[in-house]
């Protein structure tokens, strides 16, 4: 495929935080977009070597020179398609964001609440399994202070909730005394083995890209949300 072309000499400059001497990293150093999304459109291509870039080095280490530099183009023709970095980060971050919703979404809502559980954080396995470096760009995101991070955390709030009404409505979930909280609390509960597999993997000595371990911590969620931790007190004690 050809390379997407250069911008011309009118292009918005380009910020001064991106380096001539800030190359992509070796991992990903020579990739052309062409060769690696040849089914998408250049702004897609160039989103999605940016998507593989912030989930390895994070969006505050990553530049638009590293972006073009991994894509095979020049900075210019990146901006031709993203003007600002903020509009290639919001980018990833809506494509990301998409593609959990679209892997999850209904997923459930008909089974048993065991197998509906089951069968949720099956397609979610299968999404990571498919697409591994999402995790690594959750993890990253919501670890780096800035307005895409909350942005993603609102937008993964927003799309649980309408989920969580799914499963109310056919009778899985209960509804919250605070919902706005508690299905905060529950999406970090289910968002663990991406934002703390590090911690995970260090301090049980677990293994999340082993599947016995990914079921041993499945078990222990589904504990979790399906009996209660305190039971009531019968009030004789």
């Amino acid at each position: 495929m050809a390379r997407t072309a250069r911008q011309p000499a009118t292009a918005p400059p380009e910020p001064v935080a991106d380096r001539a001497d800030d190359p992509a990293p070796a991992s990903l150093r020579g990739v052309r977009v062409g060769a690696v999304f040849e089914d998408l459109s250049p702004s897609a291509q160039i989103r999605e070597v940016a998507l593989r870039l912030f989930a390895e080095r994070g969006i505050g280490a990553t530049s638009i020179r590293a972006v073009a530099a991994a894509a095979g183009v020049s900075a210019g023709a990146v901006m031709h398609h993203f003007p600002t970095k903020a509009a290639l980060e919001q980018a990833v971050h809506a494509s990301v964001g998409k593609r959990v919703i679209d892997a999850v979404h209904g997923v459930g809502t008909a089974d048993p609440l065991a197998d509906a559980l089951t069968n949720r954080r099956d397609a979610w396995e299968d999404l990571l399994r498919d697409q591994p470096y999402l995790a690594d760009y959750i993890r990253r995101v919501l670890a780096e202070d800035g307005e895409q991070s909350v942005a993603y955390f609102k937008q993964s709030l927003a799309s649980l909730y309408d989920e969580m009404a799914a499963l109310t409505e056919a009778g899985l979930a209960r509804r919250l005394d605070d919902p706005e909280v508690g299905i905060a609390l529950y999406w970090m509960l289910v968002s663990a083995r991406v934002l703390l597999r590090p911690q995970l993997e260090a301090a049980l000595g677990l293994d999340l890209s082993d599947p016995a371990d990914i079921e041993r911590l499945h078990r222990a969620e589904i504990d979790l949300l399906t009996k209660p931790l305190f039971p009531p007190q019968d009030g004789t004690g």
